[in-house]
């Protein structure tokens, strides 16, 4: 399973530096590319519990904060 999320629209953003700094905390990402809108995905595969997931959640708002990134949601909902 993944849980695919919105990459963040702010000029700071940049997919393969994302990559790259969560990957050093531990975690991989995989970029969304299933559909037209930016997006990253998170696998929830194997024995992962609320603690490895809480670690992933704080592993990408370090990096989106190392990186500058200040605006994390999308300016419009895609349906």
């Amino acid at each position: 399973m993944n849980a695919t999320f919105h990459a963040p629209e702010d000029p700071a953003y940049e997919f393969r530096t994302f990559y790259e700094k969560v990957r050093a905390k531990g975690f991989i990402l995989y970029q969304g590319n299933l559909t037209d809108v930016d997006t990253f995905r998170v696998g929830c595969i194997g024995d992962v519990d609320r603690d490895v997931m809480r670690s992933a959640v704080r592993a990408i708002e370090e990096t989106l904060a190392e990186m500058g990134v200040k605006q994390i949601s999308p300016h419009k909902i895609v349906a």
